[in-house]
């Protein structure tokens, strides 16, 4: 058949602007192998055409939360179109599982045809209306938390732009910052709640539908986990309880010796000693991207050239404003074959992470762009966080750029290291929370409360003191934006940032090696398996104790150089 082609500015508003082009690959007879080929990529084309609309439309929705037209066209894509493309959809991926011709198909489409196959495992068409009102329902949570603003000292402040206060050398100003944005959260934690119990109604509903006895175990074939078990990461939460949080532990004593107090406050954890000014690495958010473009050309300037095109084509919105959704993400635009940067910059250290990060996501995007096989283009999130935790270490070779200062550019390194320590924790709470959610679906709202302080007595050093703050502390699983609105993306995390702190330790020793590795295994896609995307970078997919326990050695080694 003809390949079909799409350009980004067609129009997408309604199920009719699509529906013709479904008629046509529903109604085509494969007369043969090379005939499947084109018929593979055509479907393949109409999918990325649909994902850059939805893409468009959710980047619009978020840089512009309060925008009543931007909510309803991604409403109307993602309520009204995506259970009509499902729908269509199933009936393509069917008529390739069940043509004759899959065996003389090159050996390329060989991971492709077992995850189509899994996909037409789960489908259910009393579960697309579901999955539409999930996603409706999804976009409410991004509205309630972009629309947060925090009264503070007679001014406005979103989330992000409170964290300055919390950064500053004046205990008393952290304590009052802290407790004003975890007031505001708390007045707010019932409306987002009432959306998660939503949200949690529908998904097992969800699962029942295809036969699952819970959710969790539903997600796990639906991410396509073939590599590892729910076992596996239980596992790898006592592996981190053991190993990490002693490490943790260090970090926190090392912070209190540091503001030279007795015991610390929530409000400590990002607090500096007395006369030290906070890491200011930007002042505006384009001296943020003119820096990190800079960090990028310097590390190789291919890299360097890909985020110029992107400012060229405008694909970035980096500064923290009202009516804006909080947190930070790349969007690959699968026509345009170039992503867009979103996050909420104010002036710290945390943004430059932030923006390496994401940037290792978009180096990810332009990596895959040549791909013939647009299923390819989307890769798991244990490769996906791969690319971008490993760009956030093997950058900091230039982070100069930000930091002139060689005493300030150690602060910044030691700050990114002590992050990837602490991460692993809190990773683990938010997974195993998860767990249990759904693995106890009659639980109640206060009864899911009292597992997640279970839980942060579990990774708890015991060196911070929430006396009085407890009600605060409860409310922290509500924020973790990826349990309401990506179920089960989180311990992807940890599971790249060990895969990132290989690769780190390679560039280490071998700094050009390891960077055409990890481009190499970028390049892969989702067209091998994740065991060969992390050989192909160099490094094991492995996160068993004794793997945590040689990186943590080699992260503490690295952390004493810059005391």
């Amino acid at each position: 058949m003809k390949e079909m082609n799409f350009k980004p500015e067609d129009k997408l508003e309604k199920w009719e602007d699509i529906e013709p082009y479904f008629n046509v690959l529903t109604e085509h007879s494969i007369s043969g192998s090379d005939d499947l080929q084109s018929y593979i990529k055509s479907a393949g084309h109409l999918g990325a055409f649909i994902d850059e609309k939805i893409a468009r439309a959710y980047i619009d929705m978020t840089c512009n939360t309060e925008d009543k037209k931007f909510v309803k066209l991604f409403q109307i894509l993602t309520g009204e179109i995506s259970p009509k493309v499902e729908e269509a959809y199933f009936t393509i991926e069917k008529k390739i599982a069940d043509s004759p011709y899959t065996k003389d198909l090159p050996e390329k489409y060989n991971l492709l045809l077992k995850r189509l196959k899994t996909s037409l495992e789960l489908y259910r068409e009393n579960n697309l209306n579901a999955k539409a009102e999930e996603s409706v329902i999804t976009s409410q949570y991004d509205q309630l938390t972009g629309s947060i603003m925090v009264n503070y000292q007679g001014e406005e402040y979103t989330l992000s732009q409170m964290s300055k206060f919390l950064e500053t050398d004046n205990p008393e100003e952290r304590e009052n910052a802290w407790k004003a944005i975890a007031e505001k959260q708390y007045t707010n934690k019932n409306d987002l709640s009432a959306v998660f119990d939503r949200l949690f109604s529908l998904r097992n509903l969800i699962a029942r539908n295809a036969d699952f006895e819970n959710y969790r175990d539903y997600m796990f074939k639906a991410k396509q986990r073939f590599d590892y078990t729910p076992e596996d990461c239980f596992t790898f939460h006592e592996s981190v309880e053991k190993e990490i949080v002693p490490l943790v532990a260090e970090i926190n004593q090392y912070q209190r010796k540091r503001l030279g107090v007795k015991e610390l406050f929530p409000w400590d954890m990002a607090g500096i000693p007395k006369g030290e000014k906070p890491l200011k690495p930007f002042e505006t958010a384009d001296e943020l991207l003119e820096k990190t473009m800079k960090v990028y050309t310097r590390l190789r300037p291919s890299l360097g050239k890909n985020l110029e095109t992107m400012k060229k084509h405008s694909l970035f919105d980096l500064a923290s404003r009202k009516g804006k959704a909080p947190g930070g993400y790349n969007y690959p635009l699968a026509l345009t074959n170039m992503p867009f940067i979103f996050m909420n910059a104010v002036g710290s250290q945390k943004d430059v992470r932030t923006i390496l990060h994401e940037g290792g996501h978009a180096t990810h995007n332009f990596q895959t762009a040549d791909m013939e096989l647009y299923e390819y283009k989307s890769t798991p999130s244990e490769s996906a966080e791969l690319a971008s935790m490993s760009m956030e270490l093997i950058t900091m070779d230039f982070w100069d750029e930000f930091y002139p200062d060689k005493e300030e550019l150690k602060r910044a390194k030691r700050e990114q290291l002590e992050s990837v320590i602490t991460l692993f924790p809190w990773v683990m709470i938010v997974d195993a929370i998860q767990h249990w959610i759904y693995t106890h679906p009659e639980h109640t709202p206060s009864e899911r409360d009292e597992k997640f302080i279970e839980l942060l007595k579990k990774y708890d050093t015991g060196m911070v003191n929430w006396t009085g703050l407890e009600k605060y502390k409860a409310q922290k699983w509500i924020y973790q934006l990826h349990i309401t609105t990506v179920p089960f993306y989180y311990i992807e995390y940890a599971i790249a940032q060990l895969g990132a702190l290989q690769i780190w330790k390679n560039y280490r020793q071998k700094p050009d090696k390891a960077l055409d590795d990890y481009l190499n295994a970028l390049s892969l896609g989702s067209s091998r398996t994740l065991p060969e995307v992390y050989q192909a970078a160099g490094i094991e997919f492995n996160f068993s104790a004794g793997m945590i326990k040689d990186l943590m050695n080699f992260t503490k080694t690295e952390l004493a150089k810059l005391q």
